[in-house]
């Protein structure tokens, strides 16, 4: 299940392809049943929300005990860029702060790790001298994926759990 709300309007033909698809698309966590669910994943959303806590919250009462969260955020405010806020993000998180956030609504984390640790200098560059209206060169952005990310994803092994680009999370419902 997949909250519709989560989806850009933009996108919002993916909503009825996956509802072609035999997935239940909702509009809200309040349609889906609690403790209904084996696991959530979010992947660059949590920061497009207000009141992330909230629904952090309705996570956990959708999940079932032994369900997990997954989630995945852009990290570090000082990395707040034009960008960020173009595309509507509220805020950058910390690996601690994302940690304290999903265990106030009453998670016990697994893990978390900072991911992209190439890719935070290369926000950092981007923040410094990139463009203030928040546009990015989609070429710039296929070179980093093809050569240096792959880089990036061995570095981080060493350096996850100090800086990165983003933070992952798995968390489970005790």
């Amino acid at each position: 299940m997949i909250p519709a709300t989560s989806i850009p309007l933009s996108i919002k033909k993916i909503s009825e392809t996956l509802e072609k698809n035999g997935f239940e698309v909702v509009q809200s966590f309040q349609e889906l049943k609690s403790a209904n669910l084996d696991f959530i994943y979010s992947v660059n959303v949590l920061e497009h929300i207000e009141d992330d806590q909230d629904i952090l919250k309705n996570c956990f009462e959708r999940l079932h005990a032994g369900g997990r969260l997954y989630l995945y955020v852009p990290a570090f405010m000082h990395l707040y860029t034009s960008m960020d806020k173009k595309v509507g993000h509220h805020r950058r998180y910390t690996r601690q702060g994302l940690e304290k956030q999903v265990r106030e609504a009453g998670f016990k984390v697994v893990f978390s790790r900072y991911t992209d640790s190439i890719g935070y200098f290369a926000t950092l560059a981007y923040k410094i001298f990139g463009s203030r209206k928040g546009d990015i060169n989609t070429g710039t952005i296929g070179l980093y994926d093809r050569y240096l990310f792959p880089l990036s994803q061995r570095l981080d092994h060493l350096v996850g759990r100090v800086f990165g680009k983003n933070v992952h999370l798995l968390a489970v419902k005790p």
